[in-house]
């Protein structure tokens, strides 16, 4: 087929299917009936040309209906129009050329007929093949809404998280569930990129797979990774990336699938510690562990195969290689020496409840003690542990009753057993000893003590005489006895002062309190004097230290406050509050401080150290203290504390600084009085100079001296005279 055939094809054999049937009708209609009507309005029209055609005026129908109808309405007013000009037209019924112009007219109106058709119906299939390109872009479009609306609706209802992220790393789209796994607001996350809440160890495989899928290298990835939510908490999540490129190929940005894995890896996490726990634990356990599989021989046990054994299996037996074996290869006679092993395996491994018991194999001269229970049918787990030695133990402590005898007699603390009716069933020796040598009662003895004694009857007796005690000591073993308690412990006194003796009494069930109970009694008397004498000195130390008016800290080498007790916090520089945990440094002036300080360095070598004095400035005045400081007895590793009393010597300063000055002051009326003295005592030895001198001049003339100085004669006066 030619290229013309080809273009042409489509306009000659339009689709049928495109425009209805009655419309092609009407269209087809309209062509014959407008050519009809052009044919009965020629007939009727006067022209100039006498009986020439005037076919010019058939173009008219045939060019509306192509226009209107396409390639079949134009031929069909084509052919309508060339039959009416033909037959219709005078000459009728005769194709006689009255001259060559009407020839020339007949084929111009068919030929022009056909390329109008041609031409209308090459343009109705250019509108159809338009119309359907519309309709079918119309289409893509509604379908790409729909698609859009879809991806958005999927996008931010998803069950998981969804994002789109620059090429640098910051979010540029994200939906409410990863705003809800990570923690974030949309706007936290829109205003930082997705290294920022990465966690360190995870960025750099991260960053690297984006590099290959830039690079083209692979189409997407996925990952576990693990981000920082908000609260710092470290978040599990399973990221799938793909890249959205340009349609140039280049990157535009990255499409982030994000599920949350946090509870899937703490199941992990947990499910590892759980299989690594129990690997240790199989690896560790001391106890023997075997992992079986019975072997039937027409339905009855007859053999077993070891699946699974641990160390201690090895440890514990002596066997090795077992694995894959059958125990009648590793021990061929365990089936007659101890044939009611496989009986038990058996058992256990058709459906019966797990079982414990003991068993002694003779090949291997071992006791066990085996616990046993099926993981699945025909098959069982059996735990074991080695009891040899103590079934020897057991053996021979019932062949000697006397050492367990000697055992208990040799306990200081009385023992007794009391079965269920409170009746002494058994005892030790100190317990007899001292039933035999004390009275549980003042007045008069009771029968309490011996095997056979009620001792519950004993305890309601001596009820009356020590309230506080014995009831409860009652109470306790009935208490246990019943079952409602394990254990019980008291600590009373019985007798009167001085003979008065405290005990410490407990009580415990015999095996499941079924048996009885046993009763303990321990003589704490000397315990409870020491109490007491310290109880006593605790008493008068705080006493003697609330009577000490002096302030007392405990404080450590670097001078810093550990205790502080003040009877007149008003001595005190600060409140003790303020002063513990501080050092002298941070409260103290810094005179005070150091004078504070090198006491506490000569104590640290001497032991002790008196006599300082410091200046405080307190609310009221100055105060002056004298410090004596104390080496305390240092443990190991610990600095060094002391004890530093604080004595307030203000008063004592200021009297000392008035004698001082009243002193000063007699002295120097001493020394004025002396001056006064002396110079009145060389007046009168100049008066008795010249009264010796007039005496010795009366003597010389022999008259009798006018003086008497005998009395210088006397010692008293000879010193000072001399002097």
């Amino acid at each position: 087929m030619t290229l013309l055939g080809k273009e042409l094809l489509p306009i000659l054999t339009p689709d049928m299917n495109t425009q209805p049937t009655l419309l092609r009708v009407a269209q087809y209609g309209m062509a014959v009936a407008l050519t009809l009507a052009t044919c009965f309005l020629r007939e009727h029209i006067a022209v100039s040309f006498g009986q020439r055609p005037l076919l010019i005026l058939f173009m008219l129908p045939i060019i509306i209906s192509a226009l209107l109808g396409g390639l079949g309405s134009g031929l069909l007013a084509t052919l309508t129009a060339g039959l009416c000009t033909a037959w219709l037209i005078p000459p009728a019924d005769s194709l006689a050329i009255a001259a060559s112009y009407d020839i020339l007219q007949w084929g111009m109106l068919l030929i022009n007929g056909i390329l109008v058709s041609l031409l209308s119906g090459s343009l109705h299939h250019i509108r159809r093949q338009e119309l359907r390109k519309w309709q079918q872009l119309d289409a893509v479009r509604q379908e790409l809404q729909q698609s859009q609306a879809f991806l958005i609706s999927a996008f931010e209802e998803a069950g998981v998280g969804m994002a789109l992220v620059a090429l640098d790393g910051h979010w540029l789209k994200v939906n409410p569930k990863l705003c809800d796994i990570l923690g974030y607001s949309a706007e936290e996350l829109l205003g930082q990129t997705f290294q920022d809440i990465t966690h360190p160890d995870d960025l750099a495989s991260d960053q690297q797979n984006m590099a290959q899928l830039l690079a083209g290298d692979i189409q997407t990835y996925t990952i576990e990774k693990r981000y920082i939510r908000p609260s710092q908490r470290l978040l599990w999540v399973n990221l799938t990336v793909v890249l959205a490129r340009h349609p140039n190929g280049l990157g535009n940005y990255f499409v982030c699938v994000i599920e949350d894995i946090q509870a899937r890896k703490q199941a992990e996490l947990a499910l590892f510690a759980s299989e690594h726990n129990y690997r240790s634990l199989f690896d560790n356990m001391l106890n023997g562990y075997a992992y079986c599989r019975m072997v039937y021989d027409n339905g009855h046990p007859c053999d077993f195969m070891y699946l699974n054994v641990n160390k201690a299996f090895t440890h514990l037996t002596g066997l090795s290689n077992v694995l894959g074996r059958k125990v009648s290869e590793v021990i061929p006679t365990l089936h007659k020496t101890s044939p009611e092993l496989l009986t038990a395996f058996n058992r256990v491994a058709l459906g019966a409840p797990p079982e414990c018991f003991e068993s002694y194999v003779e090949t291997l001269k071992i006791w066990f003690s085996l616990s046993v229970y099926s993981p699945q049918r025909e098959h069982f787990v059996v735990i074991f542990d080695v009891i040899t030695e103590r079934k020897q133990a057991e053996l021979a402590l019932r062949q000697n009753e006397a050492f367990k005898r000697a055992i208990l007699d040799s306990v200081n603390a009385q023992i007794a057993v009391l079965d269920l009716q409170g009746i002494i069933v058994a005892a030790n020796r100190p317990w007899l000893q001292f039933a035999e040598t004390s009275r549980l009662l003042p007045e008069k003895p009771i029968k309490y003590g011996q095997i056979g004694d009620d001792y519950l009857a004993a305890c309601r007796q001596g009820t009356a005489y020590y309230q506080e005690c014995t009831p409860k000591i009652l109470g306790g073993i009935q208490a246990v006895l019943d079952g409602h308690i394990n254990y019980c412990h008291f600590e009373c006194p019985f007798g009167s002062n001085p003979e008065q003796h405290w005990f410490s009494v407990t009580v415990t069930p015999l095996g499941d309190a079924r048996q009885g109970v046993v009763i303990t009694h321990t003589d704490i008397s000397e315990r409870k004097q020491a109490e007491a004498a310290l109880n006593q000195l605790t008493d008068d130390l705080s006493s003697t230290l609330q009577a000490i008016p002096d302030l007392l800290f405990e404080i450590d080498e670097t001078g810093r406050y550990i205790k502080v007790k003040a009877t007149q916090e008003k001595l005190l520089i600060a409140p003790p509050s303020h002063l513990l945990g501080r050092t002298v440094n941070d409260v103290l002036p810094p005179e005070a401080a150091q004078t504070v300080l090198q006491a506490l360095a000569s104590a640290a070598q001497t032991g002790f150290d008196y006599g300082r004095t410091i200046t405080l400035p307190l609310m009221d005045a100055e105060h002056c203290f004298e410090l004596s400081v104390a080496r305390k007895s240092g443990h190991g590793g610990q600095p060094q504390q002391f004890v530093v009393l604080s004595r307030d010597i203000t008063e004592r300063k200021a009297a000392e600084a008035s004698l001082q000055q009243k002193t000063q002051e007699l002295l120097e009326r001493n020394t004025e009085l002396q001056r006064f003295n002396d110079a009145m005592v060389g007046r009168e030895l100049d008066m008795i100079a010249l009264k010796q001198q007039v005496n010795a001049f009366a003597s010389q003339l022999g008259q009798d001296p006018p003086y008497p100085l005998a009395f210088l004669a006397l010692p008293e006066f000879q010193e000072p005279y001399r002097k």
